[in-house]
């Protein structure tokens, strides 16, 4: 309920969240993408620890955690590869699942942040940096082109339900 209501009040605040991203643009210019950039691997990080802890949760063993260079950046890495051992679908639904729902917890909570600090305060601008950080994350991890959280991942666990026979991009079925 908490995200149906941030995304309510996030879209009807879209004109202020767009003029605030060109108020800083202009105001910071490019030094504006360090921040953006170590707050996005922050967001990928809890990202990747939410796999991590849904993996646990539900029984399964993460053999590994760590850190890796993708796209010019360091990120964080979890193996869970042991969620195709869930019995249950909906579990290995949630433990890929669990990443985006961190992100969107993020910038839920860092738009309740920019909402309610004052304008000219630091809070305020990181706050909207965070948001944005966790939402253009959402957007990356989500794209089905390339192989994080988007479809590929989501057809291996949607597949036809026997463990080990997810879907795969090579099938000719």
């Amino acid at each position: 309920m908490f995200l149906v209501i941030s995304a309510t009040v996030g879209y009807s605040q879209k004109d202020e969240i767009l003029y605030m991203g060109l108020q800083l643009l202009n105001n910071a210019g490019g030094s504006v993408l360090v921040p953006f950039g170590l707050l996005a691997m922050f967001v990928v990080t809890l990202h990747e620890l939410g796999h991590a802890f849904t993996l646990k949760q539900y029984g399964g063993i993460v053999p590994e955690i760590g850190l890796l260079i993708m796209m010019f950046m360091p990120a964080a890495y979890t193996n869970t590869t042991d969620s195709y051992c869930l019995v249950k679908r909906y579990q290995r639904i949630l433990v890929i699942a669990a990443g985006v729902i961190v992100q969107f917890t993020i910038a839920a909570i860092a738009l309740l942040l920019w909402n309610w600090s004052n304008p000219s305060s630091w809070l305020h601008t990181a706050s909207y940096l965070l948001m944005t950080a966790a939402l253009f994350t959402v957007a990356l991890n989500l794209n089905p082109l390339a192989r994080f959280d988007g479809l590929s991942n989501a057809m291996d666990s949607w597949g036809s339900g026997n463990i080990g026979t997810g879907w795969n991009w090579n099938d000719s079925r």
